[in-house]
């Protein structure tokens, strides 16, 4: 430990992480205004919608600077949920039991007790206030959404969302390429409340906002406004919504790693290809810590799931073209995991993690506590793992071999990885006894 000198009076605070406040986060998003960023870059700033307590959910909408983007429609509250049973038990792809269950970050707290004393707005807050209503023509372009502090104490979160903002933004070849194979759609603060309140993941109805989106007829706008506007958001975007990303931190398990909607049928179009291909970008990024199991689908309340129930990512009739995936990104407070060369085995092609783990002197680095430097580095990873599906996205169908191969061999590796555990499933499941003869006595 090393010792410190703390003078009487005073008054000593000590951070769980490194903090990120509301005050800087509002910093963060004015700089951005502010800054001059190039005629070939489009960038605007708008409101999504407020919170309780009246405090903006900023929205940054980020793209090339060109003739492809002509700006949006007003967004509404009038988001029309099936409720049949099919879309309750768990969407369009397959059946899954929408009751409680453990989540991404959950450490086991509850949303506190349901009474009338909880505040909530008479009416709901405006969406999208400052947009214009006037016929505006259909952009092209995929779409991607991604979304941070939800849970306030989360601040990692913030860090990363600073690095993927700080590439798309960027200057030269790499930066242009994002902004003209995406819109993106960039919410950098869900829980301006909680933030502001100094609130580890509740907001000021006392509430968990990720276990608000499900079942209809939540999320409610007179209660969680920023929830319900960003699940009116990603229905706004349709067939153009590629991807929707949900960043946290984790306080128990250790890496960096997405948590994505269980998909039976894999193919082409498996959404654990981003995991594969965040972890040829970043060597925080760790593969063996990523779950793509049903068991992670139990709690229908999170963003992630309830975009599946509702039928805007990964629960949309099979064969629907394009495809469309919601992910939770996970960061750990502290560090990742001890690398070997063993345990790296089993990681995707091109992983960074795995090429360092065989290095004498590059491996103890895999294991060297985070700042937020590394979390940036992840932010920086997700933009350009997402630029490697809009590289394949639009070589789908060419002739273009070198286009496509990293993501084929990715391909290729996650189905024999499937084909691996089905093989293992098969072989520890219990044998079905066979029927007995009948005697020629009876």
């Amino acid at each position: 430990m090393r010792p410190f000198v703390h003078r009487a009076g005073g008054v000593l605070e000590f951070a769980f992480c490194y903090p990120y406040s509301y005050e800087s986060v509002c910093a963060t998003v004015d700089a951005l205004a502010r800054a001059n960023l190039g005629d070939d870059v489009y960038l605007r700033r708008e409101t999504l919608t407020t919170s309780l307590e009246g405090r903006p959910v900023e929205l940054l909408t980020i793209t090339a600077n060109d003739d492809t983007y002509f700006g949006d429609e007003p967004l509404d509250w009038k988001t029309h949920h099936d409720t049949s049973e099919k879309s309750s038990r768990g969407g369009l792809a397959f059946s899954i039991d929408s009751g409680g269950g453990d989540d991404s970050s959950d450490d086991g707290e509850d949303s506190g007790p349901e009474g009338t004393n909880k505040p909530s707005l008479s009416k709901p807050p405006l969406l999208t206030p400052h947009r214009k209503d006037e016929a505006v023509r259909a952009c092209s372009k995929r779409e991607v959404i991604i979304s941070a502090r939800v849970h306030p104490g989360e601040t990692p979160a913030q860090f990363v969302i600073d690095g993927l903002l700080a590439a798309v933004l960027a200057d030269g070849p790499v930066g242009q390429a994002l902004r003209e194979a995406y819109v993106w759609r960039v919410v950098p603060c869900l829980n301006p409340d909680g933030v502001a309140r100094g609130h580890y993941r509740k907001d000021a109805r006392g509430d968990d906002q990720n276990r608000q989106y499900w079942p209809p007829p939540s999320p409610k706008p007179s209660q969680h406004p920023a929830q319900a506007a960003l699940q009116a958001l990603a229905r706004s975007s349709g067939e153009r919504l590629r991807c929707l990303v949900d960043v946290h931190a984790h306080a128990n398990k250790r890496g960096c790693f997405l948590f994505g909607n269980h998909n039976p049928l894999g193919g082409p179009d498996a959404p654990e290809l981003l995991a594969c291909r965040l972890s040829a970008h970043s060597r925080h990024a760790e593969w063996q810590a990523c779950d793509f199991s049903r068991r992670k689908m139990g709690n229908s309340g999170s963003c992630r799931v309830a975009l599946h129930h509702a039928g805007i990512c990964d629960g949309r009739p099979r064969g629907a073209e394009p495809p469309a995936h919601a992910y939770t990104l996970e960061c750990n407070y502290n560090k990742g995991t001890t690398a070997t060369t063993s345990v790296v085995t089993d990681d995707p092609p091109g992983s960074v993690r795995a090429a360092w783990a065989k290095c004498s002197y590059l491996s103890p680095l895999l294991a060297a506590p985070y700042d937020p430097g590394a979390w940036r580095d992840v932010g920086r990873a997700l933009a350009m793992a997402l630029l490697d599906l809009a590289a394949d996205d639009a070589a789908r169908g060419l002739d273009d071999v070198r286009t496509t191969r990293t993501l084929d061999e990715c391909r290729n590796w996650l189905e024999a990885q499937r084909l691996k555990e089905r093989r293992i499933k098969a072989k520890f499941r219990p044998r079905r006894k066979k029927k007995e003869p009948l005697s020629s006595n009876s």
